[in-house]
C-alpha cells in the first residue's frame, strides 16, 4: 500500500469514527485530546489570521480585523461567553434524556433567538437519527415561538431560510415519538407552516384583530367565535383538534394555595423541600429599614461582581443570618422581590452571581 493510500485510509477511519459519534449523540464531538476551538481561540488569532491571509489593502484589513474582533468578543464575554467559550458542553442526548428547563430570560431577544435556533438544530440532528416510534416518548416546549418560527415577507433573507429548515423539522420529528408544543402570545407573528403542521391548537384570549384572524383561519372559527376570543377570562380557552368536527370550550382554574415564584426559584436545588415559608418567617422578624438600605446598595451595582458579593455578605451579616447556602439564596430572592425595584432580569443576575460565589467558596474550603 502506498503512503498516500495509507493516509487516505486513516483519514477515512477518523471520518467513520466522527460520523458514528454524530449518529449516536447528535452533532457532539467529545475527543478530550483534540477539542474543537472556542471563540476565545478565534479571538486570540484574528489579528494574525487577517495579516497572513487577507489579500486587501491596509484599510480593508483594519476594518475586517475590527469587525471580526467585535463580533467574536460578543460570543466570548458575558452570558453568551459562558455558553460558547467552553470546549465541552451538554449534548442533545443528555438534555432530552430527562425533564429539563432551559431559561433564556437573562439574554437579549436577539441572543435568545440565536440560542433557540442552535438548540433546536441540535435536537433535530439527534432525533432524526433515532428509531421510529408511534408512542410519545418526549415533548419539547418552545415559548415565545416567534423567535424561531417567525413569519417573513421575503423568501430570500436568513430568517426565511431558518423558517424553511424548522418547517421541515416540524414535519419530521414526529416519527421519533417526539411532540413539539409551541407557545406564543402573538399568533400573527408565527410562520404559516406552524399553523399548517400543528394538529392541536389551544386558543386563549386574543385582543389583537390580526391574531384572531390568523388563528380563526387555522381553526375554522366563525365570526361569533372570533369575537368571543377577545372576551375570554384567565384560564378560558378554545381547543381545536385536527380531524374532529368543531371546537371545544374549556375553563381551567389555578390550583389552590399555589404561590408565585421569586427570582431565586429558577436555580433552587431543593424545590421538593421548599424553604419559602421558613424564609418568610425569618424576614418577618428583621428590620425592614435596614433591609431596604442594603438592597439599595446591592441594586446600585448589579454587574460589579466583586462589589455585589461584598454587599450581599455585609447584608446577611448585619441581619445576623446564619443558614445553609440554599437558604441564603432563597432569602436573597425573597428580599429582592419584596424590597427591590429593579427588573426581574437584574434580580436573577444578582442571585446567579451570589450563587456562583457561594459555589466557588465551597470548592476552595
Amino acid at each position: 500500500m502506498k503512503a498516500g493510500q495509507a493516509h487516505d485510509f486513516n483519514r477515512g477511519r477518523r471520518q467513520q469514527k466522527f460520523s458514528a459519534s454524530i449518529r449516536e449523540r447528535g452533532l457532539s464531538y467529545t475527543d478530550e485530546h483534540r477539542p474543537f476551538p472556542t471563540f476565545k481561540n478565534v479571538l486570540d488569532n484574528v489579528d494574525s489570521y487577517i495579516a497572513a491571509h487577507a489579500r486587501y489593502g491596509p484599510e480593508v484589513r483594519q476594518n475586517l480585523t475590527a469587525a471580526l474582533t467585535l463580533r467574536t468578543e460578543t460570543m466570548h464575554s458575558g452570558a453568551m461567553g459562558s455558553l460558547f467559550s467552553n470546549a465541552k458542553g451538554l449534548q442533545a442526548a443528555e438534555i432530552l434524556a430527562a425533564p429539563c428547563v432551559i431559561e433564556l430570560a437573562d439574554f437579549s431577544p436577539q441572543s435568545a433567538s440565536f440560542i433557540m435556533n442552535i438548540l433546536l438544530y441540535k435536537f433535530h440532528s439527534y432525533l432524526s437519527r433515532q428509531p421510529e416510534s408511534s408512542q410519545l416518548n418526549r415533548v419539547i416546549v418552545v415559548e415565545e415561538a416567534h423567535n424561531v418560527f417567525k413569519r417573513t415577507l421575503s423568501e430570500e433573507n436568513c430568517c426565511a431560510l431558518s423558517n424553511e429548515y424548522f418547517d421541515k423539522m416540524l414535519a419530521e420529528i414526529r416519527s421519533s415519538g417526539t411532540g413539539l408544543l409551541l407557545s406564543d402570545q402573538r399568533a400573527s407573528l408565527l410562520s404559516e407552516a406552524v399553523m399548517a403542521n400543528t394538529s392541536v391548537k389551544i386558543l386563549h384570549a386574543l385582543t389583537d384583530s390580526e391574531d384572531r384572524k390568523t388563528v380563526g383561519a387555522s381553526a375554522n372559527l366563525s365570526d361569533f367565535q372570533l369575537k368571543k376570543l377577545a372576551e375570554f377570562r384567565p384560564g378560558e380557552c378554545v381547543v381545536a383538534i385536527r380531524g374532529q368536527h368543531g371546537v371545544q370550550h374549556a375553563q381551567v382554574t389555578a390550583p389552590a394555595g399555589e404561590q408565585e415564584l421569586h427570582s431565586a426559584c429558577h436555580i433552587c436545588t431543593t424545590r421538593f423541600r421548599c424553604r419559602r415559608n421558613a424564609v418568610k418567617s425569618m424576614l418577618a422578624g428583621m428590620d425592614s429599614t435596614r433591609i431596604a438600605f442594603h438592597v439599595s446598595k446591592i441594586q446600585a451595582e448589579p454587574y460589579n461582581v466583586a462589589l455585589l458579593e461584598r454587599n450581599i455578605t455585609n447584608m446577611l451579616r448585619d441581619l445576623n443570618v446564619t443558614a445553609s447556602d440554599a437558604t441564603k439564596i432563597c432569602l436573597l430572592g425573597e428580599i429582592l422581590d419584596t424590597y427591590g425595584r429593579s427588573s426581574l432580569q437584574e434580580k436573577r443576575i444578582i442571585v446567579n452571581s451570589y450563587a456562583k460565589y457561594l459555589k466557588r467558596r465551597e470548592e476552595h474550603e
